[in-house]
Parts: structure tokens; sequence; C-alpha cells
């Protein structure tokens, strides 16, 4: 071991007085911050986020570049004779070595999560798993690059290109099926030997024995292969048993190790493991289920998520005997019998463009029951409609939602994404008319729910009738406000005649004659009338961003909110932030258009006041949604009774148009309707089950720093440290060496 370490230092030395490593140290930093924090915007409103992903992919990209310029600066010490080591310790210490100086930019890009932290949430367990990942792969790429040196040894550019061409395909090997038609055998042929595949578990947070191992075993490979170069050049023989025997070993290894594996999920909310709920129920399976998974293969060549789902149904089967797992081909005319639709998916080859149809669907048979997810890719909500599909196999009963529009307004026009949302949840919804109510609550099946948008539109009757249901045990989720916005004009605002606000004064739920403000807001994106067209955001403070509480840990938008004050045992439900304001009617401009004053607020998205100062107001936290699970006095009924309710200050929380101005570039933004779902699952008392829909609601926004100021302070603090900071440490670490350096030889 002493050899080794003797050649290991000499080796780190030649890299600390080459100046190449410390530019290589430089690309490396800033190649990766700026395609985090640039290329993927993460300083823009609405686009930025806190999963650290598209930082971790970015480590393979510039190791193509960077690793065989590292191995380049030790090439003199791959041919050298006179040293007195072993081949075996001569390649080991080397790519130890190699891996030191691609280790030493790495560490230095640990305090990009820590920056991140500063925005938004970011999970320690998948920065721990991610980078565990990274520093896996950069010995087995530096072992890879060693062997193809001492491969061509006698010479400098052909290695170092050969070694450059070998690391991008082994980057990009399994995404070869996306461009060329490849049988299955070649497709789990590349996917099984691209060291990016390996990777797709550990920067989503798990640790996969496989995987592991995957990047061990090459290690040690590329470190057998370059003694056997080392052997071929200087003239010595290598017994053709040893090496037989070691290729069969590695060989019987990877197929051993990759029928016995563990995967342990390091995810902050355990996404990837099955919860005590799940396991809890499947005890309660009394006869057999089966599970029958079909997946066409050509989803295997471009989404290795497919792997996942497969193994996620493994693991679940795996936790009762009752539970058996089945996996067949997909026949689209069986599966459309069954009512399962293929979904098209676009394969680009660079000479034509397809649409190949694929099925990724589960079958679940119970006695003389059957019930399926029509098209799964992903595990994030798999646990959920796996479990919630078992219980209602188990127990049979539906989760039934009257829903109806009391705003005057249409549920399949302007509310058109509530029934097939909730319905894909589990739900089944039946979309009434408000004179309906009476009837419909009136013969309501036991575990019936009623979900209300609005108001302002309902009769005495109507609003009696919601009560008297909601005293005869529905529980209700109740979306409203006193007031009305011409969304289709100018977002002018006024007061109706409500017949229900009293009601829902009665049980506990004041409004106050305001709007909610919040600097935490939805902005606005807006287009330039010149010919440029450009993009711009306004903050709008009447569009709250509720940021993530204990009822919703994704946050959720909020429009035109009304705040509430409770009494009696009503409490919170959803609350502002504490840097909030409140817009009172008589606060509306006088310097509004004509059309404008008569509104009651201004809405105005460039004249509204941005902040509780500029307002001339104090700041404070507002509730904006509200619930009673307890005793709740009646304006129609008699007495008190025992009911359950919530109440969102907001009738537009789930409208159409809403959902489109909250998109972004990255797709819709759809945790208004998640937060419906969880809260109508809650009302019935289905925690265990909203627990594991809440599971997966990992939230990846910027919320911490809602204000504009202290985000723009934040941002430059951000950008001082990855761009002056980090680049001063290794130019510091040159100086300090040179200095030493320069110090020892005067000496």
């Amino acid at each position: 071991m002493k050899k080794f370490f003797s050649l290991y230092r000499a080796a780190v030395f030649s890299y600390l007085i080459d100046p190449l490593f410390y530019i290589a140290s430089l690309v490396t930093v800033l190649f990766c911050v700026l395609r985090f924090f640039f290329v993927g915007h993460f300083f823009l409103a609405g686009v930025g986020t806190s999963d650290l992903r598209p930082f971790f992919t970015s480590v393979p990209y510039i190791s193509i570049l960077v690793l065989p310029l590292l191995v380049l600066r030790l090439r003199h010490f791959i041919s050298d004779d006179s040293l007195p080591v072993s081949p075996s310790l001569r390649f080991s210490a080397l790519t130890t070595a190699t891996f030191s100086a691609f280790a030493f930019p790495i560490l230095l890009l640990t305090t990009i999560p820590r920056c991140v932290n500063i925005f938004g949430a970011v999970d320690a367990g998948q920065a721990f798993t991610g980078f565990a990942g990274i520093l896996l792969y950069g010995f087995a790429a530096s072992a890879l690059c060693l062997f193809v040196f001492a491969q061509f040894s006698e010479s400098a550019a052909v290695p170092l290109l050969v070694s450059a061409f070998v690391l991008t395909i082994t980057t990009i090997l399994h995404q070869l099926p996306l461009y060329v038609q490849t049988g299955s055998a070649l497709t789990f042929l590349c996917q099984k030997l691209s060291f990016a595949w390996h990777f797709d578990a550990a920067e989503k947070g798990i640790l996969d024995s496989r995987d592991i191992l995957f990047y061990v075993i090459s290690t040690i490979l590329f470190m057998l292969l370059s003694v056997r170069a080392e052997y071929k050049r200087t003239g010595r023989a290598i017994n053709a048993l040893t090496q037989c025997l070691l290729v069969l070993i590695v060989i019987f290894s990877a197929i051993a190790f990759h029928r016995l594996y563990v995967r342990v999920d390091l995810t902050q909310s355990r996404t990837f493991t099955l919860s005590k709920t799940t396991r809890e129920l499947i005890r309660e399976l009394e006869s057999p289920l089966r599970i029958t998974y079909y997946r066409s293969a050509e989803l295997k060549k471009y989404y290795p998520q497919a792997n996942d789902v497969a193994e996620y149904l493994a693991t679940y089967c795996a936790q009762s005997p009752n539970l058996t797992l089945q996996y067949e081909k997909p026949d689209g005319e069986k599966l459309n019998a069954l009512g399962i639709q293929g979904q098209q998916i676009r394969n680009d080859t660079g000479t034509k463009t397809e649409f190949i149809t694929v099925y990724s669907a589960v079958l679940l048979q119970y006695l003389d029951q059957q019930t399926l997810i029509p098209f799964v890719l992903t595990t994030d909500t798999l646990e959920y409609d796996l479990t919630r599909r078992v219980q209602d196999l188990i127990t049979q009963k539906q989760k039934k939602v009257l829903i109806v529009a009391g705003n005057g307004r249409s549920i399949e026009n302007e509310y058109g994404y509530v029934s097939p949302w909730l319905n894909a949840m589990g739900f089944a919804t039946e979309i009434i008319r408000p004179n309906q109510l009476a009837e419909k609550t009136e013969n309501a099946a036991p575990g019936t729910e009623l979900l209300v948008f609005g108001s302002s539109a309902l009769t005495r009757e109507e609003s009696a009738a919601i009560e008297h249901a909601v005293f005869s045990g529905i529980p209700a989720l109740i979306a409203t406000s006193p007031y009305s916005v011409a969304l289709e004009d100018d977002w002018s605002i006024t007061k109706k005649r409500d017949t229900f606000i009293p009601v829902l004064n009665s049980w506990g739920f004041t409004f106050g004659k305001s709007l909610a403000n919040d600097i935490a807001n939805v902005p606005l994106m807006l287009q330039s009338a010149d010919a440029d067209a450009l993009q711009y955001t306004v903050n709008y403070p009447l569009w709250l961003s509720v940021l993530p509480q204990e009822s919703t840990k994704r946050g959720l938008s909020l429009f035109w909110a009304s705040p509430l004050v409770l009494y009696e045992n009503t409490k919170p439900l959803l609350v502002t932030t504490t840097s909030a304001w409140i817009q009172n009617e008589t606060s509306a401009s006088t310097n509004e258009s004509k059309q404008n004053q008569l509104s009651l607020f201004q809405t105005n998205a460039f004249t509204v006041p941005k902040s509780a100062k500029e307002a001339g107001t104090q700041s404070a936290q507002f509730i904006v949604g509200a619930y009673n699970d307890g005793a709740m006095a009646g304006y129609n009924e008699t007495g008190t009774t025992e009911t359950k309710v919530a109440v969102i200050a907001d009738q537009y929380v789930a409208h159409t148009s809403m959902t489109a101005f909250t998109a972004t570039e990255r797709g819709g933004d759809f945790r208004n309707y998640d937060f419906l779902a969880l809260t109508l699952l809650r009302l019935r008392g289905d925690d265990e089950l909203a627990s594991l829909l809440d599971k997966t609601a990992t939230n990846n926004t910027l919320y911490k720093i809602t204000d504009a100021d202290a985000f723009s302070s934040a941002r430059n603090k951000t950008l001082f440290v990855l761009f002056i900071l980090l680049p001063a440490v290794i130019i510091a670490l040159g100086i300090v060496t040179r200095l030493k350096r320069k110090r020892f030889n005067k000496d």
C-alpha cells in the first residue's frame, strides 16, 4: 500500500501544478451552474424549480470534455516503466487520483443545493443520492478513460478523442432506440450499458444496489482491462485461464445482482416506499386479487420510468400472498374491449416522424369485480391509484360527489376540469342544477358529498336545501365569496344579493368587506403591443399564491379571495403569508375609467398596490379557507348538529380560465384540483387515503421568498457565491500551490 499512496500523491501533485486542472475545474463548475440556473430559468417566476435533477444530469455531459483532459495529464505515469509498482497498483492509484481531481469541483458544487434551499425546499435524500451517483459515475468513467489511454499509449491525441467519444456513447447509449429501430434484446443491452441509465434512480432519491454494483463492476473491469493493455505493451503474457475466470466472475456477478437487489428510498416523503396504510389494507384481502400489467415494449425504449412502474407493482404484490402480479403483452383489441385506450407517443428518428400507440395499463381483478388504471407512466400517484381501487373492491362503496354551480355559471363549460379530475381520483361525480339540490341530496346514497362553486345565483329554497343536506350528514366543500368578477370583461367586481352568505355566517364563516392581497401572488404574463411582442410579468396581489401548509403541501392559487372571520367551532384551513393586506370596498381608485368606477375594488394590474406599504396599510395574515367538523348552529335549520363543512373564499378556484392563466412553460398548474380531491377525502373521513395522495406532493416551487426585493437580494448573493466565490476558491488553490512550490524550489 505504501507504493500505492506514493504514486497516488505524485499523481495528485501533478494535477495541482498543472493549470489544465484548474481550467477543467472552472469549466465544470461554470457549466453546471449556467445550465441549472440560466438554461433552466431558475430565477424566472413560475418556472424555477428546487428539483435538483437538471443539475445532476449536467455532470455526465461536461465530464465528456473534462475527464479525458484530466487523464491526459497522467499519461506519462501510464507508460513509465521505471515506476516500481505492479500494473494493478499503478492503475488503481491513477484511477483514484483521476477521481480525486474529478471530485474537487463536484465538492464545490455541493453549494448548489444550499443556494437552492434559500428559495425552495430541497430534498436532502435526493441531494445525497444524486451526489453519491455522481461520484460512482466519476470513478467508473475515470477507469474507462485510463483504459483507453493505456490501450493507445503511443499517442496523445488519439486516446483523448477516443475516450471523449466513448464517454459520449456511454452517456447517450440508452437513447439509441429513440432514433434507431432496435429489437428488445438490443434495447435492453443499450440501457444496461448506459452510464446515464443507471444514474436515473439516484437522481430521484433512490439507492439501487444494481446501479451501485454496475458502477463498481465497471470500474474494476476497466482497471483489469488497463492492466491487460499494460501487459500487452510490455510483452508480458497473461494466463488465459485467469482472464476467462475474471470475465465469468464479472458476468455472473452482474446476473446475480440484477436478480437479487435492494432499493432504498431516501426521499423525505418516502415517495417510493409503501405506506403503513397500504400494507394494512392489503392484509384485509380475504380472497386472491390479481394485478395484470399491460406494457408496450416501446415504452422501455423511451421511458425508464416504465421500469419503475413494473418494480413498484412487484413490491406492492410482495406484501401479501393474496396478491399476484402478471405481465401481459398488450393486445389492442382486447384492451379496447376492457375500455383501455392506447396513448400515442412521438418517435422522431431524424429522417421521419411517426406516432406509435403504446399501452401501460393496470387491471385489478377481485372475485367477480374488476377495475383498471387506464394509463400509468410514473410512480408519482401509483400507490394512491392502486390502494384506493383495492379499497373500493373490498368495501364496494362509491365516493359519490354532487357538483353544483351556485353562481349561474356552467360546470360543464366553465369548471370543465373538475368532474374529470375527481373521476380520475376515484370519485363518482354527478353534475346537478341548483333546482335539483333538494331532490338529489334528499335521496343521496350514504357517503355522498356536495361540492358547490359560488352562491350568488341561489334562491332561498336552494340555499336552504344545501343547509338541510349538511345538517342531514352530507359533507360539503363550498367555494364562494360575496363578490362576483366580470371574467369575460374588465375584471370589475360587484356584489350581488346572496341568499347563502347569511347561512355561512350562522355556521361560523363570516366574510369581511374586503379582498385579500399578498406579496406571494400569481404573476400575470403580459405581451407588449409593439412589433417585438415581448412577454413580461406583472405581480398581481389579488391572485394569491397560497404557500405550502398542512392542508396543501403543494400550495395552490386563489383569485380575488375575500378573507374569512371565524367563530364558534370553525378552524383555519388556508392562510395567506404574514405580508398580506386587505383592500376594502371603498378603496377603488377614483382615477379609474368610468366603467371601472362601477367596480367595488381596484383590479387594474398596473395600478393596484403591490405591497402593504404602497397600499398605506398594515400587513397581516388572513384566513382564506376554513372548516368545521363539530357542532354548528343552523340558519334555516333548528338547533345544532355535528357537521363536516369546508369553505374556500374563492368561487373561481377551479374555473377553467383561471387554470389557463396559471399555466407555465412546464404545463398546467392543477394543484387546486388536487386540493379539492384531498379536502373531499378528508371531509368523508378518508384521512389515510388522503395521506397517500398527499405523499407525493413535493413542492418544488420557489416559495420561500415572496417579496420581490428580498428575492432580488437573494438572487444577487447566490450569483456572487456561484460565479465569484467558487471560481475564486479554485484560483486561490492554484495560487497557493504555485507559491508553495516556488518556495520549495527556492529552498
